[in-house]
């Protein structure tokens, strides 16, 4: 088992983990494949593509029956050669390594944590794949997955998509606009430009420009970057603040409802 000593405790970090997993770094693609993508591998493997959980062998001491060496089930097994592909191609022929084109597309323009990233696009794909998709859609999931909306709520609550077993109501997207309308000017701008447009970091930052101190054109890539992360995040904070006061509770019952439920 890869080791777990990486922790990534903001944004610079994902970068720095993807820089080493797209350099094939032994190490950091053990821990991405083996450990990172494993909860979002488990709930594909459970709730898009409805597996059966198979066993996975331990091997224990000798003198212990087969059956109790089996003592771990996964959902998302039969999930791991399709995600390797989707994440990992194209692959170089030369030197048969991979040349994690998806966590390319990140490191160019990252606008969301890299597990939000992962969740969002993955999710897209295996719905996109599925092995029965009128089924799917015709079940509702894929009412769960609308790229924006979903992406939106999973920021307001920092959820993660694998613990996501839910489909969203019309009340709750309405409820969610409603409390984006109470926002700061700045706030709301940054939410709607780094979580709803197609815009890379830096055309988000000339978008903003006047909001910068230092001025925009003093400052480093690196720094903008940091900059508009850390409004993104506030902004979502403020939100979700907005969401939860004592005081705005008759104005969302569904989302407080929901984050009741999910005990946030």
């Amino acid at each position: 088992m890869a080791s777990t000593k990486f922790r990534l405790n903001d944004i610079n970090d994902d970068l720095a983990f993807v820089k080493r997993v797209i350099e094939n770094d032994r190490n950091a693609v053990a821990f991405f494949l083996e450990v990172y993508s494993k909860p979002l591998m488990e709930y594909i493997g459970r709730s898009i593509l409805k597996l059966m959980p198979l066993p996975i062998y331990k091997p224990r001491n000798s003198g212990v029956s087969v059956s109790e060496q089996f003592d771990e089930y996964s959902y998302g097994i039969g999930c791991y050669g399709s995600y390797y592909e989707f994440i990992a191609a194209k692959f170089l022929v030369e030197s048969k390594l991979p040349q994690w084109d998806k966590l390319c597309y990140y490191d160019m323009s990252p606008r969301s944590r890299l597990y939000t990233y992962l969740s969002v696009i993955t999710t897209r794909h295996f719905l996109k794949n599925h092995p029965d998709k009128e089924k799917a859609i015709n079940n509702g999931e894929t009412s769960s997955y609308d790229d924006n909306e979903r992406l939106y709520l999973m920021l307001c609550f920092g959820l993660q998509d694998h613990d996501e077993e839910v489909v969203f109501t019309d009340e709750m997207f309405k409820e969610l606009e409603l409390a984006r309308s109470l926002l700061k000017e700045k706030d709301a701008k940054i939410i709607e430009l780094a979580c709803f447009s197609n815009l890379s970091t830096m055309e988000i930052a000339q978008q903003m420009e006047n909001e910068f101190e230092p001025a925009l054109t003093t400052m480093n890539k690196k720094d903008i970057q940091t900059r508009i992360s850390q409004w993104k995040n506030r902004a979502i904070v403020r939100l979700s603040g907005i969401i939860t006061s004592s005081k705005n509770k008759h104005l969302f019952p569904c989302l407080l409802e929901y984050a009741k439920k999910k005990k946030l």
